[in-house]
């Protein structure tokens, strides 16, 4: 595996509410649907926020999977996206609510299906201090 970078850094972490960046940092970003059209709603979800300050450089394969907590609905369709970005963290999440919002996403219980999912993975070395 020539892609594995095997060197260890020791750093401290910048805190999600000290951000300011003038490089665009490494993110990754999941996306998952298990309702209607799901290729077709990944495939929009990243278009979207590729126009929006989240530039994709490399996109997984699809993987499916069975839903997770709430069972009696659809497999999802899956995908991790490596993108970079200068936006901060509340500014992404504000913009992934939007892009799961454009495809009719619906929050009527926890683990329910959806239309689109959009999470935030990494970002760059943050460490977010809110409970989740």
């Amino acid at each position: 595996m020539t892609w594995f970078d095997s060197r260890i850094v020791t750093a401290e972490p910048r805190v999600a509410e000290t951000f300011a960046s003038k490089t665009p940092l490494p993110l990754v970003v999941a996306l998952g649907s298990n309702l209607e059209d799901r290729l077709s709603h990944l495939r929009s979800g990243l278009e979207s926020l590729d126009g929006r300050g989240v530039h994709i450089e490399a996109v997984s394969r699809v993987f499916e999977t069975p839903p997770v907590g709430y069972i009696q609905q659809p497999r999802f369709y899956n995908i991790a996206a490596l993108a970079r970005t200068r936006l901060p963290p509340s500014r992404l999440l504000s913009i992934f609510k939007s892009v799961e919002d454009e495809a009719g996403r619906r929050r009527d219980f926890r683990n329910g299906p959806r239309t689109r999912d959009v999470d935030l993975n990494l970002l760059g070395d943050m460490i977010d201090r809110e409970e989740v």
